[in-house]
């Protein structure tokens, strides 16, 4: 169940447009939202595996000076 959803059973319809009911993401915004954000995760390890961006597997870390 979405947000919107939860809100309109929770929420009486007097205060709909006070709460911004209809402003609140449908179940179809929040899967799209969780896809994108699995290709973002795969992007974000992809690119630290590649040898290329190995610096990003080191950011915050401390490197070892010899």
């Amino acid at each position: 169940m979405a947000l919107r959803e939860i809100a309109k059973s929770i929420i009486p319809r007097s205060q709909w447009s006070a709460a911004y009911v209809d402003a609140m993401p449908t179940m179809r915004h929040a899967r799209g939202a969780a896809r994108w954000g699995g290709v973002a995760v795969f992007g974000l390890f992809w690119m630290i595996g590649d040898d290329a961006f190995k610096w990003a597997a080191g950011v915050g870390g401390e490197e070892a000076e010899e």
